[in-house]
């Protein structure tokens, strides 16, 4: 892989924002934040590619999450 983000999340940020943000996923490499999500809110972030995971399904998860969540907007 390769580092190649010009903007990043720092860790810190999100501790100081508090309980407002949820930290889902670290990047190994230089500890940015690579997701998060706001709890009480229908809002998530990645910074990364999900698409260019290195195997076909690596974002099926994520994908999951996020229709589901649309889904249940949709109908509520």
């Amino acid at each position: 892989t390769s580092q190649n983000h010009g903007f990043a999340v720092d860790l810190e940020s999100i501790s100081r924002a508090g309980q407002g943000v949820t930290l889902t996923q670290v990047n190994l490499f230089d500890q940015t934040v690579a997701g998060f999500r706001l709890p009480d809110r229908p809002v998530s972030g990645v910074q990364y590619h999900p698409e260019d995971a290195p195997g076909p399904h690596d974002a099926g998860g994520l994908l999951r999450s996020f229709v589901r969540e649309v889904r249940r907007r949709r109908d509520a």
